[in-house]
């Protein structure tokens, strides 16, 4: 008997066990599986090309509804790393996937970050969380209004945050808001900056992924053992604080009784 004919038997048999093993409800209805195990979904941009990759161990997928528990989406990038997320469960109803579970977020060596829950929209291509702990190089923020867009890989925090800068002599950070773009981070809004016995004000601070330069602009103020110093621009870096703009030094002088 020829290749060809062995086949056709063998397709009949394997249809009809199929068929047997399909879910029925009481009246003779066919179900929707329950479960499944090792899912693996795509989604794909007008152009054909992959989007976003969902990865789970199980769930359920009913319609616009999905159930899925330890997952991993990856988001390719065509000029840059891929944007990775774990979380135990994923959960979407609608439009809305919401993942829950020690959610971890990361791009390559550029940032980490951890959330309870995160909200992604498949329509605006954005994640958004309303609590989010960022590590970007030896900067960590504790923030909230987290935003991050899919499209632009811009992150922003708009709602208040809290951050350290790891170096020699930890520097404490408090602000209304923060964007992480180009490998720059860049906070705004009522800037304070708490390092020992000194401190800064400003309306807003750039730095580095290593938090080595790090420089402050917008009616800045410095308050050090020494005195006070304002001016425009002030510059913290490796070998200590530079100043410009409108600069203003008021000294605190002491005598040898220290009065």
């Amino acid at each position: 008997m020829s290749k060809a004919k062995i086949l056709i038997p063998v397709l009949v048999i394997a249809c009809a066990l199929a068929l047997l093993f399909i879910p029925q409800d009481e009246e003779g209805g066919r179900k929707e599986p329950a479960t499944a195990a090792r899912i693996v979904l795509y989604g794909y941009t007008e152009e054909g090309r992959i989007s976003w990759e969902i990865a789970a161990e199980e769930g359920r997928i009913e319609r616009d509804e999905e159930d899925l528990s330890d997952v991993t989406i990856r988001f390719p990038q065509e000029d840059g790393e891929d944007l990775l997320i774990s979380a135990a469960s994923l959960i979407q109803r609608g439009r809305i996937r919401t993942l829950s579970g020690e959610v971890r977020i990361k791009r390559g060596d550029t940032f980490e970050m951890s959330t309870d829950s995160l909200n992604w929209n498949d329509d605006t291509s954005t994640l958004s969380a309303d609590r989010i702990n960022l590590v970007y190089g030896k900067i960590e923020v504790v923030g909230r209004g987290f935003l991050y867009d899919l499209e632009s890989q811009l992150v922003s925090l708009s709602n208040g945050l809290e951050g350290r800068i790891a170096r020699e002599e930890p520097i404490f950070i408090s602000a209304e808001r923060a964007e992480e773009e180009n490998g720059r981070i860049v906070i705004a809004g009522n800037v304070v900056l708490e390092s020992g016995k000194k401190s800064y004000r400003c309306d807003r601070l750039e730095s580095d992924r290593e938090g080595k330069i790090i420089t402050l602009s917008g009616s800045v103020a410095a308050y050090l053992p020494e005195g006070e110093l304002t001016g425009e621009r002030l510059v913290i870096g490796p070998d200590g604080v530079s100043v410009s703009g409108s600069v203003r030094l008021d000294l605190e002088l002491k005598g040898e009784n220290g009065a």
